[in-house]
């Protein structure tokens, strides 16, 4: 044990706990919350039956956009979704 483990082990192992307990209450909020997100990710996939920007899919779906943009790079990412084109900055989205 290093001269600085005796001083701070039971405040490290304190902080620790204390992390620990933060966790659980964010993964209790991510379980209470996964059902809402599942089924804003559907309603995007539905949307992309045609190309749409991100700005499209937010308004339609009356969520933020940078909400919208997070789950499309989120159903980018698990290959559900893909870049088709650019529309000046806007990049336009499809289903894979």
């Amino acid at each position: 044990m290093g001269f600085l483990d005796g001083i701070f082990g039971s405040r490290k192992d304190e902080r620790l706990d204390g992390l620990e307990k933060r966790m659980d209450r964010v993964e209790s909020l991510l379980d209470e919350e996964y059902p809402a997100i599942r089924e804003t990710e559907d309603k995007i996939l539905e949307l992309l039956s045609e190309p749409k920007t991100t700005d499209e899919m937010a308004a339609t779906i009356n969520l933020g956009r940078s909400r919208t943009s997070f789950l499309i790079n989120k159903l980018e990412k698990e290959g559900k979704v893909k870049e088709k084109e650019k529309r000046g900055k806007e990049i336009v989205y499809v289903k894979v």
